[in-house]
């Protein structure tokens, strides 16, 4: 470039430097939203990659079934390409917060692998210590110094699990387990877990690790999302998998030892228990015989007493002073005194048969000890408390004959000294009758008392002999399950695992890959958009200085030098553009974009904004393509006239008739400047089609964003209130009993809140076709003529509306998308990733759903293909809404066949929060299309008034004031706004749909209506910019210089 095209060059952009800002201004935009959205998702990954790394993350996680221990982290950390392998201990319990019980997650605090970041506070120290999250404490109220005390919520003890129940909370604390707010589900409590505590290894009590951490040897150099990382993960996966038949099978010959001893000794426990249990019972029974005894003592007593008192009496009626005793009244008390101690010669026979008898019926109970039932021993060993008891009364009754024995003796000495000594007993019978009144009272009040006692010991052995047999039988039945489930146990089964099987960690992949769709979708719009401003505005200023090229070309410059100047003018705008785009985009959009969903990722600590140099270089690229293409195709067009052509000015447009005109009633009614307005409009086609383009570009782009903010919201709106119409669901305990099952759905029938609940099949199961294989959840309804009642089994138009038969299946929208097939189709389904094929079942119907995939089947349809049985499982459940669903869950989870609940108010909660954090790119989005309308629309009208100066100009000396003239120009961009927000909605629309569907994941749908405010605003917004832009520029026709835009161009 000559020194003379320098300067011509330097003088332009100071002479035009409005024109050059905007597109300066046009390239910040495009390549600050192109390289700061791209670089979001980069970002997004680098700080959870950091994260991860920071607490050393486990890779992979092996789980087994019967536990792991310390022999399976040695032989893990054998396996080729392991770093390192540590046992890790977990546990559900219920802390008791006053009003409720919290669930809370007991973790043990790992030594190397899946660290914890304390906060607040500090690490344990002693067993008793723990680290709290912040839900945990917002759940319950707890603070640091509190103590918590745990309980298992089922009739096992803590001590199972723990050493103490009781822990002091010693700091507050996060891990990347549980790096957003969902905790998992639980059952045990509300079926939801409210937080967790981490533990010292100390404080467990478990003789098995729950499951084995492991790292991966050169897996940190990698990012976690990359698919390298995912390749080397599988790798070590699957050699994890090899060693995993022989160590199940070296663990269930270990449980088999270790379960034989345990039988053995719970055995030997319920023996001595039993023992104990009925000796306790024989000393109640003797206590009860005792007091029986006691009475009859009492009554012998008193009869004795009223004899005696009534011989008194006699002596004293027969003769007050003479005494006559008759000899043969003695000899009857000698001859039952004969009777009496033949009775006592029979009752020691009786002692001795008894003695006997107990001793052949107590080796019988020893000998026969550990092969009779419950029922038989318990019987047996009644008979043996009342043999003793009877010889206990024997005994008793032969004391009591003894003492009659002597009673009567001494009767017959005193008749006998009576007789001899008649004045002397006649005193003493007196005295006995004088006495006898309050003898008698006494002796008769301490049978009644004997009495009351003996009932009171009689009611109480009855219960306590019941409550015996109830434990006993619970016991002996507890026993035997227990021993049945030991025995019969399968081999274990061991479960490799990596990341993707933690929530977090899915959940804020799905979030960086709906960003990096975002990031591939709008920033093409932006370009499109950017590229046209670049064409119009360096086409404008290529003709608008046709003279000035025209005199070069006759100078002698080549046209490859006249273009260079512009090029290059539009090449440093295009670069100050980039760099400055480059420098505001990477360094705000992805430092905003990870402080946002740090919000939803309370556990994310870590920001880590990596310049993106090749995102970077491709945005200035094809910044400057777009702007250097254009200003090429502009001088192209100009530089192929002749130099006598180019130095004179371009004629005006001539106006012509437009179809308006032809259509009278409209036309006639229309006053000058609407004429002029709209001849004007056609007459440069140009800038209309150019304005209604822009306006367009903003408009749709304002719509996508509030669409988007609609989509999302609509999401979980649709699914918990459309498709979804029951309350929640509640999984039915495998291992309960049939009656167990029974009582429950009684209870559950009868709870208050509940209307009504239908039982279910629910399993997870592989769905192929085409090639495709996606994994769904299987729901096998009891009664399926109920089904819809609980799920809308409707498409999404609702124009087809299925009944579930045994024709075929039917699947949701989602799932029928990804597998490639409609109604009609068929897909099999397999039990595991390994599994054998079903045979291929028609897909009877295809229907509305947002969220996971579902398949819908009759019983006799997954008999037919699975060869088995649903076996109910699951019962969903709907409500009046008269209970809170916490309490509801409560309720639920005391029941005994009950062990999980999932209410749809909490997941529609959690997904929300999730979804909530996608809100902030539709805050992006809208700030992006004002600050685009508001370039393009201002770039565009002051392209007009330029064009049009002279013509503006003209209307002035005509005698326009500066309203009227300004009102002149606004009523073109009227009419140009409402044709470009028409046309705008239309491709709004189409975008939304587009949009939408790309950043859908594989297990999510999003619904593509938009509500009416989302079309309101977004014209509003669109008609603001616009009248902004129109007002800026009524300063500028202000001062369009009458003299000057007249003179001749020649």
């Amino acid at each position: 470039m000559t020194k003379g095209m320098r300067k011509d060059f330097q003088r332009e952009i100071k002479l035009n430097f409005s024109r050059f800002l905007s597109i300066t201004l046009i390239v910040v935009l495009g390549v600050a939203f192109f390289s700061g959205l791209r670089a979001a998702k980069p970002a997004m990954q680098a700080s959870a990659d950091k994260q991860y790394d920071s607490e050393n993350l486990m890779d992979i996680r092996v789980a087994g079934t019967l536990g792991m221990t310390d022999k399976d982290v040695d032989a893990l950390k054998k396996v080729d390409g392991v770093q390192d392998a540590e046992g890790t201990y977990e546990q559900d319990f219920l802390c008791d917060t006053g009003n409720s019980e919290a669930v809370t997650k007991v973790m043990s605090l790992n030594d190397g692998i899946s660290l914890v970041r304390v906060s607040e506070g500090r690490f344990p120290q002693g067993y008793n210590e723990c680290i709290a999250d912040r839900s945990f404490l917002d759940a319950t109220g707890y603070k640091i110094g509190d103590t918590v005390k745990l309980t298992t919520g089922t009739d096992e003890k803590v001590s199972k699990y723990l050493a103490t129940d009781e822990f002091t909370i010693v700091g507050v604390g996060t891990t990347s387990m549980y790096m957003d707010s969902d905790r998992g589900s639980a059952a045990i409590g509300t079926g939801r877990i409210n937080g967790f505590l981490i533990v010292p290894k100390q404080a467990f009590t478990m003789s098995c690790y729950t499951s084995v951490h492991i790292t991966v040897k050169d897996a940190m150099a990698l990012g976690c999302y990359s698919s390298d990382y995912t390749e080397l993960i599988s790798k070590v996966k699957d050699r994890i998998n090899g060693i995993a038949d022989r160590r199940c099978d070296i663990r269930y010959s270990e449980y088999k030892n270790e379960t034989a001893t345990y039988i053995n000794d719970a055995k030997l426990k319920f023996e001595e228990e039993k023992d104990t249990a009925m000796g306790q019972l024989g000393d109640a029974y003797q206590q009860l015989l005792d007091a029986q005894a006691a009475i009859e003592t009492g009554k012998a007593d008193l009869a004795s007493k009223k004899l005696e008192i009534q011989n008194a009496q006699d002596l004293i009626n027969s003769n007050a002073n003479t005494l006559v005793v008759s000899q043969s009244q003695i000899d009857s008390a000698k001859a039952s005194l004969v009777d009496a101690e033949k009775k006592y010669k029979e009752l020691e026979s009786q002692v001795s048969d008894s003695a006997a008898e107990i001793e052949r019926m107590q080796k019988e109970l020893d000998d026969g000890k550990g092969s009779m039932s419950s029922d038989e021993y318990l019987q047996k060993s009644y008979n043996l408390i009342a043999a003793k008891a009877t010889l206990q009364f024997y005994k008793t009754q032969l004391a009591n004959t003894r003492n009659t024995i002597d009673n009567a003796k001494q009767q017959v000495a005193a008749a006998q000294t009576a007789v001899n000594n008649g004045g002397t007993a006649l005193q003493d019978a007196q005295k006995k009758v004088n006495e006898a009144p309050a003898a008698l009272e006494e002796a008769e009040k301490q049978i009644q008392d004997a009495q009351i006692e003996l009932d009171r010991k009689n009611e109480e052995y009855e219960q306590a002999k019941q409550d015996l047999a109830d434990e006993l039988e619970a016991a002996q039945q507890k026993l035997e399950d227990s021993e049945d489930k030991i025995l019969n146990v399968e081999k274990p089964t061991w479960y490799v695992l990596d990341r993707e099987t933690i929530p977090s960690y899915t959940a804020y992949k799905s979030d960086t890959d709906g960003m990096g769709s975002i990031g591939s979708v709008f920033p093409v719009i932006f370009f499109l958009v950017a590229a046209l401003v670049s064409l119009t505005t360096m086409t404008r200023m290529v003709e608008e200085q046709r003279t000035q090229i025209g005199t070069l070309k006759a100078l002698g410059y080549t046209k490859s030098a006249i273009a260079a100047k512009y090029v290059l003018y539009a090449l440093l705008a295009t670069a100050i553009g980039s760099v400055l785009g480059v420098l505001l985009g990477e360094s705000t959009i992805p430092l905003l974009t990870v402080n946002t969903y740090k919000l939803v990722y309370i556990g994310l600590h870590n920001t880590v904004v990596k310049p993106d140099v090749f995102d970077a270089l491709l945005a200035s690229l094809l910044a400057i393509i777009c702007t250097t293409g254009a200003t090429l195709a502009a001088c192209y067009r100009v530089l192929s006239s002749s130099p006598a052509l180019l130095m004179r000015p371009e004629a005006p447009k001539a106006g012509k008739r437009i179809l308006l005109e032809k259509v009278g009633f409209i036309w006639k009614h229309l006053n000058f400047a609407q004429k002029a307005a709209c001849r004007n409009l056609f007459r440069y086609k140009k800038r209309l089609f150019m304005t209604i383009a822009g306006v367009a570009g903003c408009m749709a782009l304002l719509l996508v964003g509030f669409g988007l903010n609609d989509s999302i919201k609509s999401m979980t709106g649709n699914q918990f209130e459309k498709v979804w119409h029951f309350a929640g669901t509640a999984g039915i305990n495998s291992e309960a009993t049939r009656a167990e099952k029974r009582q429950s759905l009684a209870e559950v029938n009868t709870m208050n809140g509940v209307t009504e609940y239908l039982q279910t099949y629910r399993s997870m199961l592989y769905t192929d076709a085409n090639g495709e294989e996606k994994t769904a959840y299987v729901i096998v309804p009891q009664d399926t003529s109920r089904m819809a009642d609980y799920v809308n089994l409707s498409s999404r138009d609702g124009k087809n509306t299925y009944v579930m038969d045994d024709s075929g299946v039917i699947i949701t929208e989602k799932l029928a998308k990804t597998l490639g097939v409609s109604v009609g189709d068929t897909v099999t389904f397999k039990t595991s990733e390994t599994g054998t094929a079903t045979e291929p079942v028609k897909v009877a119907g295809i229907v509305e759903n947002y969220m996971y995939h579902y398949i819908y089947m009759t019983p006799n349809v997954y008999k037919q293909l699975f060869n088995e049985t649903a076996s109910l499982n699951t019962i969903f459940i709907k409500t009046d809404g008269t209970v809170d669903d916490e309490t509801l869950s409560k309720q639920l989870m005391d029941l005994s066949a009950i062990n999980s609940v999932t209410m749809n108010s909490t997941t529609e909660k959690q997904i929300s929060s999730v979804m909530n954090s996608l809100l902030f790119i539709v805050v992006i989005l809208i700030v992006a299309a004002g600050l685009l309308a508001f370039v393009v629309l201002y770039n565009l009208n002051n392209i007009n008034i330029t064009e049009r100066r002279r013509e503006l100009a003209t209307l002035k000396v005509l005698g326009f004031y500066n309203k009227e003239l300004a009102f002149y120009v606004y009523r073109e961009n009227i009419v140009l706004t409402i044709f470009g927000v028409i046309f705008g909605i239309v491709l709004g629309i189409i975008l939304h749909a587009y949009v939408m569907s790309t950043i859908e994941t594989d297990y999510i749908m999003f619904g593509k209506e938009m509500t009416v405010f989302s079309y309101l605003a977004s014209i509003l917004l669109t008609v603001l910019f616009t009248a902004i832009v129109n007002f800026v520029m009524y300063f500028r026709l202000k001062k369009i210089d009458m003299v000057e835009s007249l003179k001749s161009a020649e």
